[in-house]
């Protein structure tokens, strides 16, 4: 695996050197140098335009986010229907007095799917249609703050397997229908309206897969991608 610290691979596109390709179509190590500015491209091949709003860009850390701030980008291949899809994150949270917002691309009873975690430290992973929702959950004190976690899901069908650090921590299982199709904007550390439930902490990537990742296979991506926070 090479790695993209080294000046050989800063002077290139990052996607080709994404260590995470099988079935990538959302990759953004935030800790990355190359990452720094308001507006920059996801290191997978699609090449995703992203929006900082007010994040801090902390290198070989990650982002820090704080209330009404987020990052956006437009993308239709996260307009998952019904595919398998997967999301990891490697996420410190701070602030749990309410919800954290993981990633959003949707709206509760109305279209798509979206993640969080709640202020008992359960998290949800929710998918959405008309008038209608599901969701599935981990167990409370799941998550702590100040606590550095790999965090991830994985939709098979009907059903979602959450995951923390490599193990299966599904809790309360839901029967998941296909989410409505939608055209909104992903939105990364906060819901949709760009207000509600604020990310409060630290974010080193977002990984985003068009298939339902296994358990050992979130291990792996644990293992490949904790030495950023380690």
């Amino acid at each position: 695996m090479p790695n993209l610290l080294t000046p050989t691979y800063l002077s290139k596109g990052l996607e080709q050197y994404n260590p995470l390709p099988n079935g990538c179509v959302l990759f953004i190590p935030f800790w990355h140098p190359y990452l720094s500015g308001n507006t920059f491209l996801s290191a997978d091949r699609y090449r995703h335009v992203c929006t900082n709003t007010s994040t801090t860009h902390k290198p070989y850390q990650g982002r820090t986010f704080a209330a009404n701030q987020l990052i956006e980008l437009t993308s239709s291949v996260l307009n998952f229907t019904s595919g398998d899809f997967s999301i990891v994150q490697g996420v410190k949270i701070t602030d749990l007095t309410a919800v954290n917002q993981l990633l959003c691309r949707g709206l509760a009873g109305t279209d798509g799917y979206y993640w969080e975690v709640r202020a008992d430290g359960t998290i949800r992973v929710a998918t959405n249609q008309a008038g209608a929702g599901q969701a599935t959950d981990s167990s409370a004190g799941d998550v702590l703050i100040n606590n550095s976690y790999t965090l991830g899901f994985s939709r098979s069908g009907a059903a979602i397997t959450i995951v923390k650090n490599g193990s299966d921590i599904t809790a309360t299982p839901g029967t998941h229908t296909d989410p409505l199709t939608c055209s909104r904007t992903t939105k990364i550390g906060i819901y949709d309206d760009k207000a509600a439930n604020d990310f409060i902490g630290t974010m080193a990537f977002v990984a985003v897969f068009s298939k339902a990742k296994t358990v050992a296979e979130h291990l792996y991506i644990h293992n490949t991608m904790k030495w950023v926070y380690s």
